[in-house]
């Protein structure tokens, strides 16, 4: 038998897998080819992600992405409106590249980061 914690990270891997598929499977960037999922994210190209994830998913502003927003969109159909960026192109996009090899962290942890900022 599979410890539940194991299920669950395979559940949430491939509905990862599909939905990413589902917008293309990889990386929208010209030259760029990047189809490995771990490295691959959904961009919002309007620009209002914090918004849609908050109404979609009903939390307020922080609304959280990943696979809660994965099983919403697969919910609806996988409605239009999304891209496919592998997280280097994405970070470049958002402003988040800092100095260092640190390319992702979370909302205020990083000064160079400055997309994430919501106000309250």
């Amino acid at each position: 038998m599979i410890p539940k914690k194991e299920r669950d990270r395979r559940y949430r891997r491939k509905l990862k897998a599909e939905c990413l598929a589902r917008y293309g499977g990889v990386c929208d960037e010209p030259g760029c080819g990047v189809t490995d999922i771990d490295k691959l994210e959904l961009h919002h190209p309007n620009g209002d992600g914090n918004k849609d994830r908050a109404a979609k998913i009903g939390l307020g502003l922080r609304s959280p992405g990943g696979w809660n927003f994965y099983q919403r969109l697969k919910r609806e159909g996988y409605p239009e409106g999304y891209v496919v960026k592998c997280i280097r192109h994405h970070d470049i996009i958002h402003s988040r590249i800092a100095k260092g090899p640190k390319l992702r962290c979370a909302p205020g942890e990083d000064p160079f980061r400055h997309d994430d900022v919501v106000p309250f």
